[in-house]
């Protein structure tokens, strides 16, 4: 084989193509070396020719394509007389369109009238702008007050929050703002280190019970988390701080005479303590909680069951509970409702907590909280050979009774030595 055909073939070895033509000049030329150089020659050149084509008029073919699909999205949109509002051509849906932290968002407005898109759009960026934090100017938040203004807003815009915690969850907010180590100033967030934290964490322990200096750990963690997603701060100064164990204190309860007795005294003061008496024995026979009895109704007591519902912001975890009326109960309400019209709410009083208190102290007794009546009617029913689960759902307990078990089962020191009477080794 002529060095040139060799050459030629090493060249384009690859491509069958080039190869089959080769062979047709080959066949063709009839061993003229000049003119088969000539035609392996006009034969590359027209492979490569046909190479480049292949490889340009698919990138053609998407660039057409491209912008196609960017005629066919620009005409599926419609802009509309109010900013930030776009309307969907096909299905009439208005839109939402803005940009959020650099981003564009598109969320639909649920509605295909233009008077309530206008509003619903205002709304919604308001609440996605709120929980950006693009409320504050300057992006990312590079100061302490910065972050706690993000973490307010989030706060206050959290429909799941009852407003009892909304408003603990501002205390702490306040606090933790005094509380800041005065080592790192307040407008250098992103000077934190692991040393100044420990420092904070130890000054918050000693200021604060366990569990408020647990919760202010979790909103300084917070903020740091907000600083590190924008930028503001790298590492986690908080990272090694431990949330402290809160312990476990045994109730002191009354017993049932104590408890009796106290009602008694209560009931021999002023007409308001006779109502204070009828919602401490309420509590005692039912374990509601005391926010729960303040909203009942006398409407919501049936024959058996009394349907707690918790008032406008609902029970604790939001979800209604029947509580079964035990024999006591249904002594108390069949005295509470002689003379009395049954109508509204059951109880007019918010809490009965001084007199309470005053009972406690004129007959000697340890202070007792309100919420140790709840705590009563637990421990009776567990002493009743209640199960756990049961009177855990009449509690309002979603655990199926872990709660329960941790809190009373050790709670009755004579419930305990009489059941341990009954443990033999059959001798």
């Amino acid at each position: 084989m002529p060095t040139t055909q060799m050459q030629t073939s090493v060249r384009i070895k690859n491509d069958t193509r080039a190869r089959l033509i080769i062979s047709c000049v080959n066949g063709d030329c009839g061993g003229n070396i000049a003119q088969y150089e000539a035609l392996t020659t006009t034969a590359c050149f027209l492979l490569t020719t046909a190479f480049d084509h292949r490889r340009v008029a698919p990138a053609m073919a998407t660039r057409e394509q491209d912008g196609k699909t960017e005629t066919s999205k620009r005409q599926l949109w419609e802009k509309t007389a109010a900013q930030y509002v776009l309307r969907n051509k096909s299905s009439g849906t208005y839109y939402l369109r803005a940009k959020i932290r650099g981003r564009i968002i598109r969320k639909s407005l649920d509605t295909k009238k233009f008077a309530v898109a206008k509003w619903n759009a205002v709304e919604m960026l308001r609440t996605l702008r709120a929980v950006a934090g693009t409320v504050l100017k300057g992006g990312a938040p590079s100061t302490l007050a910065e972050a706690l203004a993000v973490l307010r807003v989030r706060i206050e815009a959290d429909p799941s929050l009852k407003e009892s915690t909304r408003q603990s969850y501002r205390e702490e907010l306040d606090c933790m703002k005094a509380g800041w180590p005065a080592a790192v100033p307040e407008d250098a967030l992103s000077r934190l280190s692991a040393r100044d934290m420990e420092e904070w964490w130890k000054k918050t322990c000693e200021a604060y019970s366990p569990q408020r200096a647990n919760h202010l750990l979790m909103f300084v963690r917070r903020a740091v988390k907000l600083a590190r997603e924008q930028g503001a701060l790298i590492a986690d100064p908080t990272s090694e701080l431990k949330p402290v164990k809160i312990p476990r204190t045994r109730l002191e309860l009354p017993t049932r005479e104590q408890f009796f007795a106290v009602v008694e005294s209560m009931r021999q003061q002023t007409v308001r303590n006779s109502e204070s008496a009828d919602f401490v024995e309420f509590m005692a026979y039912s374990g509601m909680r005391p926010g729960e009895i303040q909203h009942l109704l006398w409407e919501h007591i049936g024959e058996d069951v009394i349907a707690v519902y918790g008032g406008k912001e609902g029970t604790k975890n939001r979800e209604p509970r029947k509580v079964p009326i035990i024999p006591a109960m249904a002594d108390l309400l069949a005295r509470m409702r002689a003379g009395n019209t049954c109508v509204g709410r059951v109880f007019w009083i918010t809490k009965p907590r001084d007199a309470l208190r005053n009972a406690c102290k004129r007959l000697g007794l340890a202070h007792q909280r309100i919420y140790n009546l709840r705590h009563l009617f637990a421990t009776t029913c567990l002493e009743a050979g209640v199960d756990v689960p049961t009177f855990a759902m009449w509690l309002g307990h979603k655990d199926g009774g872990a709660l329960a078990m941790k809190t009373y089962v050790q709670n009755r020191t004579e419930h305990s030595a009489r059941m341990a009477a009954k443990v033999t080794f059959g001798r």
